[in-house]
């Protein structure tokens, strides 16, 4: 099994983060129940009571469900493996966890970037952690159009093949990639395109590649459904001008779902 290691301090640094998040989480849930226990040892109004019940029945399910995802979060980063079962429950968990994680996270004056970089990295732990053994026409990498040179007259979304490799971005290196793994290569300006091409491609597996913020949010829409591998793109000019990508990050990605047997 391929062991993937780009960056493996910083990211159990992040994971770390959502972790101390979801805590944060847990333990707001326990002080509502705590507090509505309270309230209904207090009052003896019928509907009052009915509404604090509600309440409470609402928070002890989230605790019980911020705690087992906690759990199984924590065994998936330790272990580094998972079932295919576990695997898409914890993807399921912190999908339907990140608004409230944000949320809690600005609150304490979390950076919200930091924490989608930190969530994108979370699900590239959990993604990792299972084995895969996919051909490279199931694998799908999707590409924003801001790694391509500003001033290139060459138009590369929908055709990724108009490049004329020139040099001058990141576009010829990730097609000499792909002429060694053959995987399909889709470049977007944005979100709702590459769910578009999600859709009408049907990888069994994505590679992508974008910023914070796109990374967080099509990870949230889609890695429910099948497993994403997120690689953030690197931004000396600025967001969305002139980006850069590490290629062999992408070619690490690639090799894990295939099983080192892509070329």
């Amino acid at each position: 099994m391929i062991v993937v290691k780009s960056g493996e301090g910083k990211l159990i640094e992040e994971n770390s983060l959502i972790i101390k998040i979801l805590i944060g989480l847990l333990v707001l849930a326990i002080s509502v129940i705590c507090i509505a226990i309270n309230i209904l040892l207090k009052y003896s109004e019928v509907m009052y009571r009915m509404l604090v019940t509600v309440l409470l029945i609402l928070s002890a399910l989230k605790v019980v469900f911020i705690a087992v995802s906690l759990l199984g979060i924590l065994y998936i980063i330790r272990n580094r493996r998972s079932s295919r079962t576990m695997r898409k429950a914890a993807l399921k968990a912190i999908n339907l966890l990140i608004v409230p994680v944000i949320f809690l996270g600005r609150l304490a004056g979390i950076d919200k970037e930091r924490i989608q970089r930190a969530y994108a990295n979370l699900n590239n732990s959990i993604v990792y952690s299972a084995e895969y053994h996919l051909m490279p026409r199931d694998i799908l990498l999707l590409l924003p159009h801001c790694l391509q040179n500003n001033e290139c007259p060459h138009r590369i979304i929908g055709d990724i093949g108009n490049c004329v490799k020139c040099g001058k971005c990141s576009i010829k290196d990730i097609l000499e990639l792909t002429g060694r793994y053959p995987v399909k290569v889709a470049v977007v300006p944005g979100g709702t395109l590459a769910r578009k091409m999600v859709n009408n491609l049907r990888p069994k597996a994505v590679v992508a590649v974008a910023c914070e913020r796109d990374l967080a949010s099509g990870i949230r829409d889609t890695g429910h459904l099948l497993p994403v591998a997120g690689i953030f793109n690197e931004r000396p000019n600025g967001p969305c001008f002139n980006t850069n990508v590490d290629v062999g990050k992408i070619e690490e990605a690639i090799n894990y779902f295939c099983n080192g047997r892509c070329s």
